[in-house]
């Protein structure tokens, strides 16, 4: 494994980790793109959140209409 994709590796468990501490109260897809620095949303949604959601890191507020503009995340409480 080159020098590169260790440290590539390593910066998305890290942002992974912010999206999980930031997002203990619900959040928007704005106030977590804003939390990590990031402008453009379909990559945020395609490569960050939807990974989240699939591994059910991440939790829907309207799970029966996902693309709610008023939707938000939130993380899955540890039991």
């Amino acid at each position: 494994v080159t020098e590169q994709v260790t440290e590539q590796v390593t910066e998305q468990v890290e942002r992974k980790n912010r999206i999980i501490k930031f997002c203990h109260n619900p959040r928007s897809t704005s106030e977590i793109m804003a939390h990590l620095g990031l402008k453009h949303r379909e990559y945020f949604r395609s490569k960050i959140l939807q990974p989240l959601l699939e591994e059910g890191i991440l939790i829907l507020t309207i799970p029966h209409t996902p693309r709610s503009p008023k939707q938000k995340y939130y993380t899955r409480k540890k039991k």
